[in-house]
């Protein structure tokens, strides 16, 4: 069976297990006690949250510090933390501050939060659009943000009428670092600095970044940056929230533990597999060839599908993510291509894990302009260090099947 689902969650890699197999037969103690097996732990859970500080730093004028990390249960929580705790901060800081600027291809557990502010606690939730690959447009952010003469003396001459009237009025900036379901790359410097200069904070959901980007840089520019350890290789359930310093913030969960952003006892062993497989994510991707694979990929598919099968997102390589493909088949079914494909021994998806199943289209297809039929034909093939090129010989004998079979059926 080949796994092209590492989008949804990567295998843990033996790094990960390696560094929790210890903490979870042997380790014992609370980390807040004060006896020695509770400062054993505390050690340890220590250690990790060094680790992942030094691996997010720039060189040393911009360096990440341990008590900038605060461990959670994922990616989903660390998202709805910053959303909910950055933008409840700026509007106790400044009543005027209550809108929220999120792209239109989040991730439901950034675009849910948010809802939930508009619908519950009067912000107002703004969705920035994107363009036919999925990317944020700067001048339509800069508009939002009150902006707008900034883009002019730039030279925009496509830049919107200025809207004077909204400066000061943002509460929250939210933008992907690379979008999960078509692997685009945001201009996530460009955002923070408008954002900052109309004096919002700025998160960034790094979930699907890992090996992508450069990690370091992207945390120079947030001020809540988000990971989810099992998209990278680490244990399901556990993940980080990086808040910057001076970060105002307000906690989803107070208790004095982390620093009293999270309560809860932190899982030590979780915390040690996170940063295990942040570290060797990072060193693996720095000696990849997935950008060349991910194009062979591609190609093949393409090929194999007799122009039943487009390719969706960024061709420009530098814009898009290393390890996902993604294509639609129109007049064909995804979930029943998804099917066919399996039963040839091939395993990816229709998009986020947190939809499948769902009979919605992507939010995300939609909101780079394609129709809601397109949308459902979307096929995501995401793929991880043991992909290699022999296996692009299986995946072609797949579609081929696939496609045949999904169009013999006429669904």
């Amino acid at each position: 069976m080949l796994y092209l689902d590492h989008a949804a969650s990567a295998p843990l890699s033996q790094a990960a297990l390696d560094a929790m197999h210890p903490w979870l037969t042997g380790g014992l103690g609370n980390p807040a006690s004060v006896h020695g097996a509770g400062k054993q732990m505390a050690a340890a859970l220590e250690a990790a949250r060094e680790l992942v500080a030094e691996l997010l730093s720039t060189p040393a004028d911009a360096r990440v510090t341990a008590e900038e990390v605060v461990f959670t249960s994922g990616g989903s929580e660390s998202n709805a933390m910053a959303v909910l705790g950055l933008a409840r901060a700026a509007r106790d800081r400044d009543p005027a501050r209550t809108r929220l600027l999120v792209s239109a291809v989040e991730h439901s557990s950034v675009l849910d939060p948010a809802a939930q502010l508009a619908e519950r606690e009067g912000f107002e939730l703004v969705t920035l659009p994107v363009d036919g690959t999925g990317a944020v447009r700067p001048d339509v952010l800069a508009e939002e943000l009150g902006l707008g003469d900034q883009m002019d003396a730039e030279g925009d001459r496509n830049a919107p009428p200025h809207r004077d009237d909204l400066r000061g009025q943002c509460a929250l900036v939210a933008v992907q670092a690379v979008n999960n379901e078509v692997g685009t790359l945001q201009p996530i410097a460009e955002v923070a600095a408008l954002a900052h200069a109309a004096g919002a904070p700025v998160m960034v959901d790094a979930v699907a970044a890992v090996g992508a980007v450069e990690l370091a840089e992207i945390a120079r520019h947030a001020d809540a940056l988000t990971l989810s350890a099992h998209k990278l290789s680490g244990p399901q359930g556990a993940g980080l929230l990086r808040l910057a310093p001076g970060t105002p913030f307000v906690p989803l969960m107070p208790g004095a533990q982390e620093s009293g952003r999270r309560a809860g006892t932190p899982g030590v062993a979780s915390a040690l597999g996170v940063a295990a497989a942040l570290q060797d994510t990072l060193e693996r991707a720095a000696h990849s060839e997935q950008h060349r694979l991910r194009a062979r990929l591609e190609a093949t598919v393409l090929h194999a599908a007799d122009g039943r099968a487009r390719a969706t997102g960024p061709t420009d390589p530098a814009r898009r993510s290393p390890f996902i493909a993604s294509f639609t088949f129109p007049g064909l079914g995804g979930e029943t291509l998804l099917l066919e494909l399996e039963e040839r021994g091939v395993l990816c998806s229709s998009g986020s894990a947190c939809h499948a199943g769902s009979t919605e289209p992507s939010h995300v297809l939609q909101a780079m302009g394609l129709n809601a039929d397109e949308a459902r034909s979307a096929v995501r093939m995401s793929i991880g260090p043991e992909f290699a090129e022999e296996d692009l010989a299986a995946v072609a004998e797949a579609v081929t099947g696939a496609v045949r079979a999904v169009t013999d059926l006429g669904v």
